[in-house]
């Protein structure tokens, strides 16, 4: 019928033309590791994503050939932002998750018997975005503990540096948040702009297998209430 399966129009950010600027970018990381004597486990990447409560998927049915493709409710806003990191020895940090509203009566319910997990940072502000007061909050209640953990362990020296690798979001390079890390011994490297598909492991890795996940659950949850 001249119909077929078309993926949503989206915008993309251009390459960097240097490309060295990435190679170099990485090497500051491996230097940075080995000059400080950085353990894998204090080698850290963090991402922030956002999440939709009702999963929404990038395709639909359209013509061949058409060259501007939307879908229904893919601009839907109700979601929360996630902030998920992992060490380079594949340890998983404690997330931190960010919903919409001004007081803790906005955090999503539970089911009876089911708690959040006592080293999860669940918080909320006024439009559920990573900003730097969440960002300082983060440091505080999720990679400070994880890094004295991490010290106490290994029976490092409590001057130990740790390496943290992110992209160029404002809200956690500003200079109350630089000047934080620098405080608590933290190296920070930066994601040079549209580079996270190539230098991000929590972008390549981990971000896209969670939302498969959760809509896989949503999906299954909605059936059963079908049924």
């Amino acid at each position: 019928m001249g119909w077929t399966k078309r993926r949503a129009t989206t915008s993309k950010g251009k390459d960097p033309d240097d490309f060295p600027a990435l190679k170099k970018r990485k090497s500051q990381l491996e230097e940075a590791a080995v000059e400080h004597h950085v353990p894998k486990q204090l080698v850290v990447n963090w991402d922030q994503t956002a999440i939709h409560y009702i999963p929404v998927s990038n395709y639909t049915m359209d013509e061949r050939g058409a060259s501007n493709i939307n879908v229904a409710r893919i601009d839907d806003k109700r979601e929360f932002t996630a902030v998920l990191a992992g060490a380079a020895d594949e340890t998983f940090l404690p997330p931190q998750l960010i919903v919409e509203g001004l007081t803790k009566r906005c955090h999503p319910k539970l089911r009876p018997g089911v708690i959040w997990p006592e080293n999860w940072d669940v918080t909320h502000n006024k439009k559920h975005w990573s900003n730097e007061d969440s960002m300082i909050r983060y440091f505080q209640n999720v990679l400070l503990p994880y890094r004295s953990r991490v010290v106490e362990a290994a029976n490092l020296p409590k001057d130990q540096k740790m390496v943290c690798l992110f992209d160029v979001f404002c809200g956690q390079w500003t200079k109350r948040c630089k000047k934080f890390l620098g405080e608590n011994n933290i190296i920070a490297i930066q994601v040079p702009a549209n580079c996270t598909d190539k230098l991000q492991p929590m972008d390549l890795s981990i971000n896209k297998p969670l939302k498969t996940v959760m809509k896989d659950r949503f999906q299954t949850w909605y059936n059963e209430q079908e049924n």
